[in-house]
């Protein structure tokens, strides 16, 4: 397979490339050498060696045991370190590369679905599940969903699940696993394929696709049933395929073909992707027209066009899609606007990182290894897109990700603002795909440094004469780590264990599950119902109810709740909800909420919690007149309270 490289380096530095190279460019070997398997079998052994200490600290974390969390890094150790050493060296073959890189994404992939094997877990996979559930009910699209309103708007997960549901059998769940995974393919291959064509160095698109596994949202949220898992491998396959299209004498008209369909496919299947995805084409396109790089002037079209077109579908499905979606994301530019305006005032404060509310925390050394790998991106940052100006600023696709790379530092920044940790934890999911590249550019860079000061200074010695392999493996470990506490935080998401309140995963349990279940079979679904954070993804996802909340009424329920008495306030809002039902779960008063909140992220003292809700207020209404108790399973109470708003 030959490659054509579409940014060139100066003559200058050809020399060095290829030298930095050995082994590594495109089409240098034999078509037997490109696909010896290499050490491929005795990694895919240590993997799974990794794969069944991470399947013990799962365990160990379920029965409690504090020894958890040292065995769960001791696995990922295992399952990374020896891929990463192995795929860092000049010597593999491509075809064990692509091996390798595929390997790896699967062992990864696979550690989400040990954690919790059954079902749905987390919740933005129920937020979606509600939807799904909604298209294989009714047969329908665009039904409402009071867990998230938008997600019917962007139906391209489902559709796709489903679609593979009804046709092979197999349940919601495991098809929903089938195109994760095979999202997760796709972004290892299309990162090597998109990067290696820019670079023309297979070793660079190794090295560009081990530093995206960096990425904070790469092992857990990223293997999630959420619209972005399936978005962002859309997304990466459409640019190599571009990218692929461009390297031709002229452009294939079925690469072109299959690029228009993906981005399209992106359109109807996440927001943010879609417009991102927009802005980098054009970028890209503008990129091209300003630098004029000698050879095919024309080429800034194909870039261009696909950005024009992907806009006007884009912004069309968005009216398609309504209020919902322009709702929802002028919601978030609101908050920023009015988080700036309080600071700039002097009336706001910076939000504190590793912020938690419940008795679990973030660890020293933790915390540590996320600033120090926040530094270390941020370093190799620097040092690439310096590299990129000295050697590639004539080069225009390189140019386009060294600019769409400074996302990163901005998705750094957000983490301190008050309501900006949402965004930037998944903004920094997309900057990492052009992060991953500037960062493979500074390779080179830093090698020359240390054989030019590495033999005059004692400190940098030792790294000059080691196997470099070593060190970038050290520095891949350290930004795959600490992108993972950037993501998880506190401990209790790393493995599963016993109950924790509003703690995601953690607080899903038999007990609320058999609550929602019961409500769809005895009741039927679509009642309206008002409860705390965990029980409405139940509620939404297994019972089908229409639950209110401040996403789906702009309603701040938890009044109803922590009020010692349901006076005419409290009243008030059950009226305007037009609430039936409410589920009440007493062990909101057993400690503080993980994440801050028991009910949504409107309630009087988010984030700020010092002691739990009241007994008291949640037995109120056991005793209430005209409250019906129609369902107790110890913990769970499902009252009926229309009688009090009239709706019964």
């Amino acid at each position: 397979m030959s490659t054509v490289r579409l940014d060139k380096r100066p003559k200058r530095a050809t020399a060095r490339g290829q030298r930095a190279t050995v082994r590594g460019k495109t089409g240098v070997n034999s078509r037997n050498a490109s696909w010896q398997w290499g050490w491929f079998p005795w990694l895919s052994l240590s993997g799974a060696g990794g794969l069944l200490v991470l399947a013990l600290a799962d365990a160990a974390g379920r029965a409690g045991a504090a020894w958890a969390d040292a065995l769960f890094w001791t696995g990922l150790l295992i399952v990374v370190a020896p891929l990463a050493f192995r795929l860092l060296l000049p010597s593999p073959a491509r075809g064990e590369r692509v091996a390798l890189l595929v390997l790896l994404g699967i062992l990864l992939y696979a550690v989400r679905y040990l954690q919790y094997p059954l079902g749905f877990a987390f919740n933005d996979e129920f937020l979606q599940d509600r939807t799904l559930q909604d298209i294989i009910a009714t047969n329908h699209l665009f039904s409402p969903n009071p867990l998230l309103p938008i997600s019917p708007s962007y139906p391209g997960l489902e559709l796709v699940t489903d679609a593979l549901s009804s046709t092979t059998g197999l349940s919601a769940f495991h098809a929903a696993l089938l195109v994760i995974g095979v999202g997760r393919i796709v972004i290892m291959l299309g990162l090597f394929l998109l990067f290696e064509r820019i670079s023309g160095s297979m070793y660079v698109a190794t090295c560009a696709a081990l530093a995206y596994t960096g990425n904070q949202l790469f092992l857990l949220f990223d293997t999630q049933f959420a619209y972005e898992s399936l978005a962002i491998p859309l997304a990466i396959a459409a640019l190599a395929t571009l990218v692929t299209a461009l390297g031709q004498e002229r452009p294939r008209r079925a690469l072109v073909g299959i690029a228009s369909c993906l981005l399209i496919a992106i359109v109807i299947t996440h927001h943010v992707t879609s417009f991102l995805v927009v802005t980098f084409l054009l970028l890209w396109s503008l990129s091209w027209r300003v630098l004029r790089p000698q050879g095919r002037r024309r080429d800034w079209l194909l870039p261009g066009l696909a950005g024009l077109g992907m806009g006007l579908a884009a912004i069309g499905w968005l009216f398609i899609s309504g209020a919902a979606t322009t709702g929802y994301l002028t919601l978030f530019l609101t908050n920023y606007w009015s988080d700036i305006s309080r600071l700039v005032a002097g009336h706001g404060a910076l939000r504190p990182l590793f912020l938690h509310q419940g008795p679990t925390g973030t660890p020293a050394w933790e915390r540590v290894l996320s600033l120090v790998a926040a530094a270390l991106a941020l370093a190799g940052q620097g040092v690439g897109l310096w590299a990129i100006w000295r050697h590639w600023r004539r080069a225009p696709l390189g140019v386009a990700l060294g600019l769409a790379s400074l996302l990163y530092p901005i998705s750094l920044a957000l983490r301190f603002m008050p309501s900006g940790l949402y965004t930037a934890g998944r903004l920094t999911g997309y900057a990492f795909v052009p992060l991953a590249y500037v960062l493979a550019m500074s390779i080179q860079p830093a090698r020359a440094f240390l054989r030019a000061y590495g033999r005059r200074h004692a400190v940098l010695r030792p790294i000059q004469t080691r196997p470099r392999a070593a060190v970038l493996t050290t520095m891949v470990m350290v930004l795959f780590c600490g992108g993972i506490v950037l993501d998880a935080g506190q401990t209790w998401k790393q493995t599963p264990g016993p109950y924790l309140l509003a703690a995601d995963a953690r607080s899903i349990t038999p007990e609320g599950i058999d609550a929602a279940a019961w409500m769809l079979n005895e009741l039927g679904p679509g009642h309206r119902l008002a409860t705390d954070r965990t029980n409405q993804v139940l509620m939404g996802a297994y019972g089908r109810q229409q639950v209110v909340t401040d996403r789906s009424a702009n309603l701040d329920v938890s009044p109803i709740f922590t009020a010692p008495h349901l006076g005419p306030p409290e009243r008030a809002l059950l009226a305007r909800g037009r609430v039936r039902y409410l589920v009440v779960d007493d062990r909101l008063a057993a400690g503080l909420p993980e994440l801050g909140w028991n009910f949504d992220g409107i309630e009087p003292g988010a984030l700020q919690h010092t002691r739990p809700v009241s007994r008291g207020a949640l037995d109120k209404f056991a005793v209430m007149p005209g409250v019906n108790r129609v369902y107790d399973s110890g913990n769970i109470a499902i009252y009926d309270v229309g009688v009090l708003d009239g709706t019964s």
